[in-house]
Protein backbone atom coordinates (compact mmCIF):
# COMPACT_ATOMS: atom_id res chain seq x y z
CA UNK A 1 0.00 0.00 0.00
CA UNK A 2 1.13 3.32 -0.71
CA UNK A 3 0.64 6.44 1.55
CA UNK A 4 -0.39 8.81 -1.15
CA UNK A 5 -2.53 7.24 -3.62
CA UNK A 6 -6.43 6.43 -4.46
CA UNK A 7 -7.09 3.85 -1.80
CA UNK A 8 -5.62 5.15 1.08
CA UNK A 9 -7.99 8.19 1.86
CA UNK A 10 -11.01 5.60 1.60
CA UNK A 11 -9.15 4.14 4.98
CA UNK A 12 -9.56 7.52 6.76
CA UNK A 13 -12.67 9.46 5.10
CA UNK A 14 -12.33 13.41 4.16
CA UNK A 15 -13.13 14.86 7.94
CA UNK A 16 -12.37 18.20 9.43
CA UNK A 17 -9.98 18.89 6.42
CA UNK A 18 -7.23 16.14 8.19
CA UNK A 19 -6.78 14.60 4.38
CA UNK A 20 -5.47 17.91 3.65
CA UNK A 21 -3.41 18.92 6.61
CA UNK A 22 -1.58 16.00 7.09
CA UNK A 23 -0.45 16.73 3.92
CA UNK A 24 0.73 19.88 5.19
CA UNK A 25 2.49 18.24 8.38
CA UNK A 26 4.08 16.21 5.47
CA UNK A 27 5.89 19.41 3.94
CA UNK A 28 6.79 20.91 6.75
CA UNK A 29 8.53 18.37 8.63
CA UNK A 30 10.45 17.64 4.80
CA UNK A 31 11.89 21.46 4.82
CA UNK A 32 12.07 21.76 8.51
CA UNK A 33 14.15 18.24 8.75
CA UNK A 34 13.36 17.83 12.99
CA UNK A 35 14.77 14.94 14.50
CA UNK A 36 12.60 14.68 17.73
CA UNK A 37 9.04 14.43 16.89
CA UNK A 38 5.65 15.07 19.64
CA UNK A 39 2.48 14.44 18.50
CA UNK A 40 -0.93 14.79 20.86
CA UNK A 41 -3.15 12.19 19.40
CA UNK A 42 -2.83 9.62 17.33
CA UNK A 43 -4.42 9.65 13.53
CA UNK A 44 -4.38 9.84 9.80
CA UNK A 45 -1.67 12.17 10.29
CA UNK A 46 0.48 9.86 11.99
CA UNK A 47 1.43 8.50 9.46
CA UNK A 48 2.51 11.41 7.21
CA UNK A 49 4.76 12.48 9.50
CA UNK A 50 6.36 9.32 9.97
CA UNK A 51 6.55 8.54 5.81
CA UNK A 52 8.23 12.48 6.34
CA UNK A 53 10.70 11.10 8.66
CA UNK A 54 11.64 7.70 6.08
CA UNK A 55 11.59 9.80 3.16
CA UNK A 56 13.98 12.13 4.51
CA UNK A 57 16.51 9.79 6.14
CA UNK A 58 16.22 7.84 2.53
CA UNK A 59 17.00 10.93 1.08
CA UNK A 60 20.09 11.53 3.42
CA UNK A 61 21.48 8.43 3.34
CA UNK A 62 21.37 8.31 -0.63
CA UNK A 63 22.16 12.02 -0.98
CA UNK A 64 26.01 11.30 0.93
CA UNK A 65 26.61 8.20 -1.21
CA UNK A 66 26.18 9.82 -4.37
CA UNK A 67 27.11 13.62 -3.97
CA UNK A 68 30.37 14.57 -1.63
CA UNK A 69 29.43 16.01 1.27
CA UNK A 70 31.65 17.71 3.72
CA UNK A 71 31.92 15.29 7.24
CA UNK A 72 30.45 18.69 9.30
CA UNK A 73 27.15 18.60 7.66
CA UNK A 74 26.38 14.65 8.41
CA UNK A 75 28.57 14.34 11.83
CA UNK A 76 25.14 14.00 13.43
CA UNK A 77 23.29 10.69 11.97
CA UNK A 78 19.52 11.63 11.47
CA UNK A 79 17.42 8.97 13.57
CA UNK A 80 14.03 10.86 14.05
CA UNK A 81 11.49 9.52 15.71
CA UNK A 82 8.28 10.49 16.94
CA UNK A 83 6.80 10.32 19.85
CA UNK A 84 2.67 10.27 20.05
CA UNK A 85 1.15 10.25 22.93
CA UNK A 86 -2.81 8.60 22.71
CA UNK A 87 -5.62 7.68 25.00
CA UNK A 88 -5.84 4.18 24.15
CA UNK A 89 -9.31 3.88 25.98
CA UNK A 90 -10.73 6.43 23.50
CA UNK A 91 -9.30 5.47 20.01
CA UNK A 92 -8.80 1.46 20.35
CA UNK A 93 -10.13 0.75 17.11
CA UNK A 94 -8.40 3.59 15.36
CA UNK A 95 -5.11 2.85 17.23
CA UNK A 96 -5.09 -1.01 15.46
CA UNK A 97 -5.79 0.83 11.89
CA UNK A 98 -3.11 3.11 12.23
CA UNK A 99 -0.69 0.55 14.15
CA UNK A 100 -1.24 -2.07 11.10
CA UNK A 101 -0.67 0.91 8.61
CA UNK A 102 2.58 1.63 10.20
CA UNK A 103 3.55 -1.95 9.52
CA UNK A 104 2.31 -2.47 5.92
CA UNK A 105 4.01 0.64 5.21
CA UNK A 106 7.33 -0.26 7.20
CA UNK A 107 6.96 2.96 9.27
CA UNK A 108 6.77 1.54 12.76
CA UNK A 109 10.61 2.47 13.46
CA UNK A 110 10.06 5.68 13.34
CA UNK A 111 7.48 5.58 15.56
CA UNK A 112 6.80 5.05 19.63
CA UNK A 113 2.94 5.23 20.72
CA UNK A 114 2.63 5.83 24.46
CA UNK A 115 -1.05 4.81 25.39
CA UNK A 116 -1.62 7.20 28.38
CA UNK A 117 -3.66 10.08 29.00
CA UNK A 118 -2.48 13.61 28.10
CA UNK A 119 -3.13 15.12 31.47
CA UNK A 120 -0.61 12.36 33.23
CA UNK A 121 2.44 11.98 30.92
CA UNK A 122 5.59 13.14 32.02
CA UNK A 123 7.69 14.75 29.41
CA UNK A 124 10.83 15.10 30.53
CA UNK A 125 12.87 15.85 27.34
CA UNK A 126 12.58 18.52 24.38
CA UNK A 127 10.94 18.36 20.86
CA UNK A 128 11.75 19.76 17.79
CA UNK A 129 8.41 19.16 16.40
CA UNK A 130 5.11 19.16 18.10
CA UNK A 131 2.02 18.95 16.15
CA UNK A 132 -1.27 18.61 19.11
CA UNK A 133 -3.91 16.69 17.28
CA UNK A 134 -6.31 16.98 20.10
CA UNK A 135 -8.53 19.06 22.39
CA UNK A 136 -10.60 22.16 21.47
CA UNK A 137 -9.41 25.68 21.71
CA UNK A 138 -10.92 26.22 25.08
CA UNK A 139 -7.86 23.61 26.47
CA UNK A 140 -5.22 25.11 24.02
CA UNK A 141 -4.01 28.00 26.38
CA UNK A 142 -3.35 25.59 28.84
CA UNK A 143 -1.53 23.45 26.21
CA UNK A 144 0.71 25.72 24.27
CA UNK A 145 1.88 27.00 27.97
CA UNK A 146 2.71 22.98 28.78
CA UNK A 147 4.23 22.39 25.72
CA UNK A 148 6.04 25.39 25.13
CA UNK A 149 7.96 24.30 28.08
CA UNK A 150 9.04 21.16 25.75
CA UNK A 151 9.23 22.88 22.57
CA UNK A 152 13.52 22.92 21.52
CA UNK A 153 14.84 26.55 20.71
CA UNK A 154 13.81 27.45 17.12
CA UNK A 155 11.05 24.31 17.29
CA UNK A 156 7.68 24.53 15.75
CA UNK A 157 4.26 23.93 17.45
CA UNK A 158 0.97 23.60 15.21
CA UNK A 159 -2.22 22.74 16.93
CA UNK A 160 -5.42 21.72 14.89
CA UNK A 161 -8.46 22.94 14.24
CA UNK A 162 -7.30 26.87 15.33
CA UNK A 163 -9.04 28.12 12.43
CA UNK A 164 -12.41 25.81 11.88
CA UNK A 165 -13.43 26.93 15.10
CA UNK A 166 -14.68 29.20 17.60
CA UNK A 167 -12.33 28.46 20.62
CA UNK A 168 -9.82 27.78 18.25
CA UNK A 169 -9.96 31.62 17.21
CA UNK A 170 -9.77 32.71 20.33
CA UNK A 171 -6.85 30.62 21.48
CA UNK A 172 -5.37 32.16 18.12
CA UNK A 173 -6.56 35.88 19.24
CA UNK A 174 -4.84 34.68 22.88
CA UNK A 175 -1.67 34.70 21.39
CA UNK A 176 -1.57 37.68 19.48
CA UNK A 177 -2.47 39.85 22.36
Amino acid sequence: MDLINKDFPQLYPNVFGTENVSLLLYSLIKCYRPQKLLEIGAGYSTLFIAQALKDIKYEIENTTKVIPVPPEYVEERYNPYLEVIENEEKMKEDLKKIKDNLDNLNLSKFVNINKQDIYSYNFDKEYDFIWVDFGSGAEYLDFFEKFEKILAKGGIIIFHSTLSNLYGRLFELELKL
